[in-house]
């Protein structure tokens, strides 16, 4: 099965599949959220993920600001119909690269060969169909600048009960990520202790609350860093650092670089002098 979305934003909606789904994205920008991966999301953006592994992706309010801003193109493959053709010794490494999904897998520098098989994909039908996913995944396979999301010692945990309480407790982040959060705050969220809160989150996530917190807070900052003129500290602020040297501090842990240096690098590369 594969579908156009388009919107005008997209919220938090953490949630998983038995399918592998297949994620490119040709307008817009954000959070993309992938198991225990936390990163920025652009228009070229393109993944693969393996079955059961938890993902969303959350545009920025502040920058999409026009209707239907928002255009992933989607693919849902249900590997169960594929398997008596994987199980094949020419599709050997094929399937142990689908295992690997499990993982999520991003792509650098999407290759044209896949993007034309993309577009190709969403016309075809039937076997063609078939024929052309095979070559998708073979393409991915071959693919030089992918990169695996989630540690190979991630394990999403998953069930209802798990879905609902990150989801009140996710949701409240990304929509208030800028000013202070207390984990009391998301515990009660989650109807639970802080201690427990904090067991839980870690499990499911694969990182604390405010390791999550912060990434969030670190990547839309980064995203200002480069799309806008103001200043450092003022970026800071606005996204709920408590002080210069405090998210100096963090920036650097994140990017092996200073913000400024980070705004340097990008300013240059725009001005066509490297870095």
């Amino acid at each position: 099965m594969d579908f156009w979305v388009k919107s005008d934003f997209f919220g938090f909606h953490w949630h998983y599949h038995p399918e592998i789904e297949i994620c490119y994205v040709k307008q817009g920008f954000g959070q993309r959220i992938v198991g225990e991966s936390v990163e920025r999301f652009v228009a070229g953006d393109l993944v693969l993920l393996g079955s059961n592994l938890p993902h969303s992706w959350i545009s920025d309010q502040t920058f999409n600001e026009l209707p239907d801003q928002m255009e992933v193109y989607v693919v849902h493959v249900d590997i169960g119909k594929m398997s008596h053709l994987l199980k094949l010794h020419e599709f050997a490494d094929l399937e142990n690269f689908l295992v690997q999904a499990g993982s999520g897998f991003h792509f650098e520098d999407v290759d044209d060969g896949i993007l034309s098989e993309l577009n190709e994909f969403e016309q075809s039908s039937g076997l063609e169909k078939t024929l052309l996913l095979l070559s998708l995944f073979e393409k991915m396979l071959r693919a030089s600048t992918k990169r695996q999301l989630c540690k190979s010692t991630y394990v999403p945990e998953t069930g209802k009960q798990v879905e609902s309480r990150i989801l009140s407790v996710c949701r409240y982040i990304h929509d208030n990520y800028k000013e202070k959060i207390r984990l009391d705050e998301l515990a009660s969220l989650a109807h639970m202790n802080t201690s427990a809160f904090c067991r839980f989150f870690k499990k499911v996530i694969g990182k604390t609350a405010i390791e999550y917190i912060n990434e969030l807070r670190i990547n839309t900052a980064s995203h200002e860093l480069i799309v806008s003129d103001k200043a450092i500290n003022q970026i800071a602020w606005d996204n709920g650092f408590l002080s210069l040297s405090q998210f100096n501090k963090l920036f650097k842990i994140y990017n092996q670089q200073t913000p400024s240096q980070y705004r340097k690098s990008f300013t240059a590369a725009r001005a066509g002098i490297g870095t």
